[in-house]
């Protein structure tokens, strides 16, 4: 995934903000993962969504057992939902 510079880096010191606190993250993963079903801003939400999992994943060996359990937890709804 390829990112303009100026989202780049506005991103990044966003997201090293969210991945260094996991509750922030926890919320801020929900929040992105119902936005990405919007109909118009989907595709948008959708590419943070992105880099934000890419983010949490390489911050650290914490950062990415966490991604690890937040995707388990996505799965696990998904099932009960479904």
């Amino acid at each position: 995934m390829v990112l303009p510079d100026f989202l780049y880096l506005s991103f990044s010191f966003i997201f090293f903000l969210i991945t260094c606190v996991f509750a922030v993250a926890n919320f801020f993963y929900w929040y992105l993962k119902v936005e990405t079903e919007d109909p118009s801003l989907g595709d948008m939400f959708q590419t943070v969504f992105d880099v934000f999992l890419f983010q949490l994943r390489i911050s650290s060996v914490a950062g990415a057992l966490f991604e690890r359990k937040l995707r388990a937890l996505n799965e696990y709804v998904d099932m009960i939902i479904r």
